[in-house]
């Protein structure tokens, strides 16, 4: 006859918890890791958008500044222009002075919080209010872009005739130095169109483009600075 069984249950139940406590502890020692990697993950992606927010607040700043300058002479002119009076040579400095007529665009670095708006990596971001905010600068610097690039589509043909009307100053012995006398050129174009209304209501419409850009602009920054503003020390 086979002899019976006989089951250490104390010896079992030692083995089995002993197993379990392995097992948990290396699940808490897992998720341990995995969330100091993710803090160290958001700290980085946090320190990187402070650091391309800086960048995009100096290229606005900049830009905003230049602008608003520019569009308080050009707007001075073009008073002076309707109403038939010279052309205040001081006022006429302050806008010939300025990059006023060429392409400006600011630099909006967007890599670091589109990843954590659009992506899975957004999760890293402990606070829903600051993944919701990243989300609204992301929005808003996107719809201001594609307005800035629309006004620049509609308004070309104007700073296209600009150009125009300014190459008709420029003399032979001027092409080799363009950059050069870009002022004295810009200078002559406005004082010698000054009763063509043709040219007037280009000037307008190029302010208001400008301004229009610039308002764009404003609403990055201000979107921008209220980011910065939330985000947390690192």
């Amino acid at each position: 006859m086979s002899r019976p069984v006989v089951t250490d249950w104390r010896t079992l139940l030692r083995e089995l918890a002993i197993t379990f406590v392995g097992v948990l502890l290396a699940l808490l020692a897992t998720a341990w890791w995995g969330e100091r990697l993710d803090r160290k993950h958001e700290l980085a992606y946090i320190s990187q958008m402070r650091a391309d927010l800086t960048t995009t607040k100096v290229s606005l700043d900049s830009i905003i500044a230049e602008n608003n300058k520019g569009a308080a002479a050009a707007t001075e002119i073009l008073k002076m222009m309707r109403s038939g009076k010279p052309i205040a040579r001081d006022t006429l400095d302050k806008l010939t002075d300025l990059p006023w007529f060429q392409s400006t665009r600011p630099t909006i670095t967007l890599g670091t919080a589109r990843a954590l708006a659009q992506s899975g990596e957004g999760a890293l971001i402990r606070d829903p209010s600051l993944r919701l905010l990243i989300a609204s600068y992301v929005a808003t610097a996107d719809n201001a872009l594609t307005s800035m690039e629309g006004y620049a589509q509609v308004f070309r043909p104007v700073s296209d005739r600009f150009r125009a009307y300014s190459e008709r100053e420029v003399s032979p012995e001027m092409n080799g130095w363009k950059d050069s006398v870009t002022r004295v050129v810009t200078a002559r174009t406005i004082i010698r169109n000054a009763r063509d209304a043709e040219y007037r209501a280009m000037l307008a419409s190029f302010i208001g483009w400008r301004l229009a850009s610039v308002r764009r602009m404003v609403e990055i920054r201000v979107s921008g600075d209220s980011l910065l503003a939330r985000l947390p020390a690192t």
